[in-house]
């Protein structure tokens, strides 16, 4: 499922999970074993929220990653 920009921004300072990353090259499987990011409340990663929203909304759209609201099943 595609989420909107407003799917991420509502959850700010919540745990959202993703699925395995696609893409097979060496870089991207290596990323491929984190199943979950969180958008931090307290802007603790260097960028602000909404633009930490913005950035998972264009990884979803550009890398075809699913993000959910609960635990992937591998």
């Amino acid at each position: 499922m595609r989420h909107k920009l407003k799917w991420f921004i509502d959850r700010i300072g919540k745990t959202i999970y993703r699925g395995e990353v696609p893409c097979k090259c060496k870089h991207c499987k290596k990323k491929s074993v984190k199943i979950w990011d969180g958008i931090d409340e307290n802007g603790k990663r260097s960028v602000r929220r909404d633009f930490h929203a913005q950035y998972l909304v264009s990884c979803q759209d550009c890398l075809d990653i699913e993000y959910f609201d609960k635990p992937v099943k591998e």
